[in-house]
This record gives structure tokens, sequence and C-alpha cells, in this order.
């Protein structure tokens, strides 16, 4: 791995105290990483708006997190667009979907947009691949 790669700070929230939807295998790999230091993560956590701060996304959580300032922020959309949520935050919609540029950068400098396909939706799958990034970023997770 990469220095670049391996010097990334790295923050997962999570909405919900704990994982409930995540198989063991991926469950216990990520409870490693954080053990090693190599993921923070954010659980219960609940992001109410992305601001820019010169030029650089700001989560604002509405607990007592208050804001935090990242290189790139991604979101991992479980099931369905949360159309409301995302126009919330400031993400621009063509009709009902949402506006990506190249690489699945939404309007907002710095924040990517991801959502997965699972057997029982019919949502998009939009690939990403996070190790061409270094940064500060984090992941959020909303399903």
């Amino acid at each position: 791995m990469s220095e670049e790669i391996e010097n990334n700070e790295v923050y997962l929230s999570y909405r919900k105290k704990e994982f409930s939807r995540m198989n063991n295998i991926n469950k216990q790999s990520l409870l490693t990483l954080a053990e090693n230091k190599k993921v923070n993560l954010l659980l219960d956590s609940n992001i109410t708006s992305i601001t820019l701060k010169e030029n650089k996304p700001v989560a604002n959580f509405s607990e007592e997190l208050g804001s935090m300032e990242f290189d790139y922020i991604v979101y991992a959309l479980g099931g369905s667009t949360p159309e409301n949520f995302l126009k919330t935050i400031g993400i621009e919609f063509i009709g009902p979907e949402p506006f990506l540029k190249e690489g699945y950068e939404t309007n907002v400098s710095g924040l990517f947009l991801i959502e997965w396909k699972t057997s029982s939706s019919s949502s998009t799958v939009f690939p990403f691949n996070a190790l061409s990034l270094s940064g500060r970023f984090t992941v959020t997770i909303a399903v």
C-alpha cells in the first residue's frame, strides 16, 4: 500500500449505535480497522448539512460532534435514493437523478455519492474507488 494511502485519515459516520445490517466478516474487518486506528467510527451520528469552507466540504452533525472539515465526503446509500435528504444538503438533481460529475462527485465540491444494488432494490450502482483519493475523508452510510 502506498504511503499516501496509508496516511489517509478515514471517518465512517453511521446513524445507528451499532452496525445492524452488515455481515459478520465485514463487521469484524471494520471493527479491527477501528481498533488499529485505520478508521474512526462515528456511530450514532447524523449529518444535517454539508457546507463549504475554503472549497472543502464540512459535515455538520446534529450531535455534539458539531462540524468537521474533510477533503472528501462519500455518501453510501442503500435501497432507494433519499431525494429530499440529498436536496437538503445541497445536491442538485436532474429529474429524478442526482447530478454527478465524472468520478461521481456531486455539485458540492468534494462530496461524492455512491449507491449500491441489493437483490430487493432497483438502485443504480455507482462504482467508487476510494483508494484513488488521498487526504481526510468520511464515508457516510445512510441505510
